[in-house]
């Protein structure tokens, strides 16, 4: 196995089939259509996204993941990964996944 990993926000939407048995690490965010809350890719998969956007009125809201929600990503990773690869989005997304990943290295080293 190898011993650099990669952990993105399900933003990157890679597919499921691309994830399983990989070192690709996915941090969900939070969809919101209406009144009704979501995880990406836990409770909601791309279809069911599709779904719901067709069916609502509204177009939904997301909430990115937050720094504790990467962290805890990455404490999975500490016993076998040396490298970890941020694989965020550009702006203050990819703030808390850099900052996770300073942190992750930090205590690796």
């Amino acid at each position: 196995m190898s011993r650099t990993a990669l952990v993105t926000g399900s933003i990157s939407d890679f597919f499921l089939y691309m994830i399983r048995g990989s070192n690709i690490n996915v941090v969900p965010l939070t969809i919101r259509f209406d009144d009704e809350i979501y995880i990406d890719m836990v409770e909601l998969t791309s279809a069911q996204f599709f779904e719901e956007l067709r069916a609502s009125r509204v177009m939904p809201m997301t909430c990115q993941p937050s720094p504790a929600e990467f962290v805890e990503a990455y404490e999975g990773l500490v016993p076998e990964a040396i490298e970890v690869i941020d694989g965020q989005a550009v702006g203050t997304h990819a703030g808390r996944g850099t900052m996770a990943v300073t942190w992750f290295n930090s205590i690796v080293k």
